[in-house]
C-alpha cells in the first residue's frame, strides 16, 4: 500500500543523500578541480538544432530549481553559524565559486570559456526564513543568478515561481548575454525531499501526486524556455 511505497521512496532518498554527502566529502579533500589536459572543445556556431546533437561544449547557460540541496543550505557546518547559511557558489549543479567541483566549472574547462548563470558566494537562506512576518533575506538575483532553488521548497514551489523566475531573468537580466531562443541551456531539477517529509501526515503528498506535478513541471519548462536540456536528479 501507500506506506510501503513511501518507505521505498524514503530508502531511495536516503541512498541518494548518502551519495551526495560522499561526493561532497571527496570534493572537500580534493579542494580543487582535477588537472585538465584535454584540448579545449570550442562551442559550435551556429549551435546544434537538436538536443540529440548536443555536446557539453555547446552549453552556454546553466540553471537550477529545487530545495535546500540546490541552495547549498548548511553545506559546511563546522560551527553552528555555518549551518545557518546557504553556500550557493559550492553547489554541484550550479555553483561557480573558484576551485569547486561543480558542473559550471567543469563545463568551463571543456569549452574554454565560462558558462552563464552559475551562482556565487554565501548568504542567509533566500526567501526561506521569516521573523515577525518579514522575510529575513529576500531572494537576491545578484547572489542566486540562475539558481532558483529555495530552502524548504516542494515541487509545487517550482511550478508556482521558480520556473517563472528563470524565464524572467533570461529575458531581462541576461537579455544581452543570452540568445533566449537559440543558446543551449542545462536545467538541473532536484526536488522531492520535503514532499517525502509530507507523506507521513498529508494525503496530498503521494507518489502519484508528485509524478503528476513533475509532468506539469516538464511541460512548463517545455512551453516557457526553449533550447533546454533538463537534467532530472533523484
Amino acid at each position: 500500500g501507500f506506506h510501503f511505497v513511501f518507505l521505498q521512496e524514503f530508502r531511495q532518498m536516503g541512498k541518494f543523500l548518502a551519495t551526495i554527502v560522499f561526493a561532497l566529502a571527496v570534493a572537500a579533500v580534493l579542494a580543487q578541480l582535477p588537472p585538465w589536459d584535454c584540448p579545449v572543445i570550442k562551442p559550435r556556431y551556429p549551435p546544434p538544432q537538436d538536443v540529440n546533437d548536443l555536446s557539453p561544449s555547446d552549453v552556454k547557460v546553466v540553471m537550477a530549481v529545487g530545495d535546500s540541496i540546490s541552495a547549498g543550505f548548511a553545506m559546511h557546518t563546522k560551527l553552528l553559524v555555518e549551518g545557518l547559511v546557504e553556500y550557493r557558489g559550492d553547489v554541484f549543479s550550479i555553483g561557480g565559486d573558484k576551485d569547486q567541483v561543480t558542473l559550471p566549472n567543469m563545463l568551463e574547462l571543456i569549452r574554454g570559456e565560462p558558462v552563464i548563470g552559475a551562482s556565487h558566494g554565501v548568504s542567509l537562506p533566500l526567501d526561506a526564513v521569516k521573523f515577525k512576518d518579514h522575510i529575513v533575506q529576500p531572494f537576491d538575483p545578484k547572489v542566486a543568478h540562475l539558481n532558483a532553488a529555495q530552502s524548504m521548497a516542494k515541487i509545487a514551489d517550482l511550478l508556482n515561481g521558480q520556473i517563472a523566475y528563470l524565464r524572467d531573468q533570461l529575458l531581462t537580466t541576461y537579455k544581452d548575454s543570452v540568445d533566449f531562443n537559440n543558446d543551449w541551456k542545462v536545467l538541473t531539477v532536484l526536488i522531492g525531499a520535503n514532499n517525502l517529509c509530507d507523506c507521513s501526515y498529508s494525503d496530498r503528498s503521494t507518489p502519484d501526486a508528485f509524478a503528476q506535478q513533475m509532468e506539469q513541471l516538464l511541460q512548463q519548462v517545455y512551453t516557457n524556455i526553449p533550447r533546454v536540456f533538463v537534467n532530472i536528479v533523484s
